[in-house]
């Protein structure tokens, strides 16, 4: 993670919300063991045994993210009928999608993300009593992938000017800036969804990146039943 001495202005006249922090851990493939998945190949029609190997890679890299952004079974079906024009049944891929993370789970051990690499980032909401009435805030929040470490803040709105906001204040919070990011396809940040992973981005984020010196990578598209878990963690 790198010092930054830099400064950029920003007035804000919201509260501020810390979460502390918690202790790391990368999922990481343990090869030998890739031989258990492949016994389970046997069980499955031609067609499913084609996606397999995909639906494994999906998954592992799961493991590597927030629970939010992993697949359902659900997300999974729909990727491989629209991308890879998958025949077979949704109920039989999520049989498939359950026996294999629980199998996964068992083959892959703990390691660490490198420190200082890679901070996630998405908006929770959550409604509080303010003088009396209620209010509902959006939580900028902000997780280091390695130490799991998290900053959040909130804001009265979701608008760009909240959404730089945070990260002036998460930085400062932190010390310091990693060296990626990962953003769902927010519009404060994101102008126009290209080709694959490629991205249109809004004027102020690519300046926000270069003040900070830090690269954004985006995930791929998802429904929005997706989002929930930070903002059901944010309402409890």
């Amino acid at each position: 993670m790198r010092k930054h001495t830099g400064h950029l202005i920003l007035q804000n006249r919201d509260l501020e919300i810390w979460i502390e922090a918690f202790l790391v851990v990368r999922i990481n493939w343990k090869l030998p063991q890739k031989k258990l998945l492949n016994k389970l190949y046997e069980e499955y029609s031609d067609e499913t045994k084609r996606v397999l190997p995909i639906i494994d890679q999906w998954l592992e890299d799961d493991l590597k993210r927030w629970g939010k952004q992993r697949h359902t079974a659900a997300r999974i079906y729909r990727r491989l009928v629209d991308e890879y024009d998958f025949k077979g049944s949704e109920s039989n891929i999520r049989k498939v999608v359950a026996k294999r993370k629980k199998k996964l789970q068992e083959v892959f051990i703990p390691l660490d993300f490198q420190l200082g690499h890679q901070f996630q980032f998405d908006w929770g909401e959550a409604d509080i009593i303010l003088q009396g009435r209620t209010q509902r805030i959006y939580l900028f929040c902000m997780q280091l992938s390695a130490s799991r470490m998290r900053f959040v803040r909130a804001y009265l709105h979701e608008k760009q000017e909240a959404f730089l906001d945070g990260f002036v204040h998460a930085f400062e919070f932190f010390g310091g800036v990693p060296t990626e990011g990962v953003f769902d396809n927010l519009k404060t940040a994101v102008v126009k969804i290209l080709q694959g992973r490629d991205r249109l981005e809004q004027d102020a984020f690519l300046a926000l990146q270069a003040h900070y010196l830090f690269k954004a990578e985006f995930c791929n598209i998802r429904s929005g039943n997706e989002k929930d878990e930070w903002k059901g963690r944010s309402d409890t």
